[in-house]
């Protein structure tokens, strides 16, 4: 494996920092240094900084410790000789930019202060934290709190949608036919396409455009042809939940908004002309729908990757 970008999500950087590095085989500097050799760059997802900082607004919190050590892992595997961090634009800002030609300014300064933050966690070391960054942390965890109630209340209007008499997370139980006929609608193309479309509504939205803009099926196409995994995830759910009724809101289900939002770029050249963005991730939903997107090369498990750099 030469000459790529890539970039770990959560559970790659909790599992490196946690299991690889305690094992002797890998540290990050043998890391960096390999990535190095074979012109490999790491670029941080903003997510995932999320992701690791949202356990870090209590100290009591069981994952404090692991993320703690897997941000500071992310910070040094991604840093510049500047100190700057090599971070991949949030996945709105990607769509953004890719209709519009520019970023939501908004979006630009949570990234830029997603950077700081995981430079000042790393920078701490095995100190306490500064007051500020524990503060910061309890915002983003808030936020992630938030984003994933919003996933899943999104999802429960479209079982409602589905079956407006459904009470819970199986819209059709009890009807093998209309179950067939739902399916049938969620593996169609249409879906695909209002999926898409919905992405570039909420960039309109954010670069203050007109939500009902000319050109939204093309421009649906465009996501469609740039984002075809986060598409095809999203899709996978839907479709999870009308043929075994899902219940979204328990155990790590409500966090599958993050793995959509991690893999929007994937597969993808980076801006200015870097080499197409790898995926190091165990996430076996992700997998599929990078294979039915037919960009499955783009996604690694960890071991597999690390296996590559020696």
């Amino acid at each position: 494996m030469k000459n790529a970008s890539v970039t770990l999500d959560t559970n790659a950087y909790r599992n490196f920092s946690g299991l690889v590095v305690p094992n002797g085989t890998w540290t990050v500097s043998t890391l960096v240094a390999a990535e190095q050799l074979r012109q490999i760059s790491a670029y941080a997802s903003p997510y995932v900084v999320m992701e690791l900082a949202s356990h870090l607004r209590d100290a009591t919190d069981p994952h404090f410790e692991v993320c703690r050590t897997a941000i500071q892992t992310l910070y040094e595997h991604c840093e510049e000789r500047t100190g700057q961090l090599r971070m991949i634009a949030d996945a709105e800002s990607l769509i953004a930019h890719m209709l519009y030609g520019r970023f939501p300014a908004s979006n630009a300064q949570t990234n830029e202060a997603l950077a700081q933050l995981a430079r000042a966690i790393a920078l701490s070391q095995s100190g306490p934290l500064h007051h500020s960054v524990i503060k910061q942390c309890a915002e983003i965890g808030k936020f992630i709190d938030e984003g994933e109630r919003n996933f899943v209340a999104d999802l429960a209007n479209a079982v409602q949608w589905l079956n407006p008499s459904c009470a819970g997370w199986e819209p059709f139980s009890k009807d093998r036919q209309k179950r067939k006929r739902a399916l049938a609608i969620v593996r169609s193309d249409d879906m695909k396409t209002g999926i898409a479309a919905t992405q570039v509504i909420k960039a309109r939205r954010l670069l203050g455009e007109k939500e009902d803009g000319p050109d939204l099926e093309g421009m649906a196409n465009a996501v469609l042809a740039h984002a075809p995994v986060a598409v095809a995830l999203y899709r996978q759910i839907v479709e999870l939940l009308i043929s075994n009724g899902v219940d979204v809101s328990k155990k790590e289900h409500p966090n599958w908004i993050w793995d959509i939002q991690i893999v929007f770029g994937l597969g993808e050249e980076l801006q200015g002309g870097l080499p197409k963005l790898t995926l190091i991730t165990a996430d076996k939903a992700i997998a599929r729908a990078a294979t039915e997107a037919s960009v499955g090369g783009s996604v690694l498990r960890l071991a597999d990757y690390l296996a590559r750099l020696q």
